[in-house]
């Protein structure tokens, strides 16, 4: 199994900018890995404005590691601020290039 770990430095709190820096970082030739594993809160950092920043399950980080598995035909896996109705989550997901999505939200919510 060839895996890539990726530890970027993280524009605090924008999405936008962490996701374009990304997939510059992972600009290798499509198949080369198996596996992707971004950090924890990869898309915004250990934020607590997870009211603001939260996100549902078709938001813009899940479309872009579901776009990102389908482009480098690898598996993703890292964390982001996850909303589930009312409550906010420290969500690890991992998407297979098989079109599978598993998830773990962390015990403690966000507060």
């Amino acid at each position: 199994m060839r895996i890539t770990i990726v530890q970027p430095d993280i524009a605090w709190e924008d999405k936008f900018a962490n996701l374009a820096y990304l997939e510059k970082m992972l600009d290798f030739p499509d198949g080369s890995t198996d596996l992707v594993i971004l950090p924890e809160m990869f898309t915004t950092g250990f934020s607590m404005k997870a009211d603001e920043l939260a996100e549902d399950d078709d938001s813009l980080t899940i479309r872009w590691l579901r776009k990102m598995v389908t482009v480098k035909k690898a598996a993703f896996c890292g964390g982001y601020i996850a909303r589930l109705g009312e409550l906010k989550y420290n969500r690890f997901i991992f998407h297979t290039p098989s079109g599978e999505s598993y998830s773990y939200d962390k015990k403690h919510l966000f507060s």
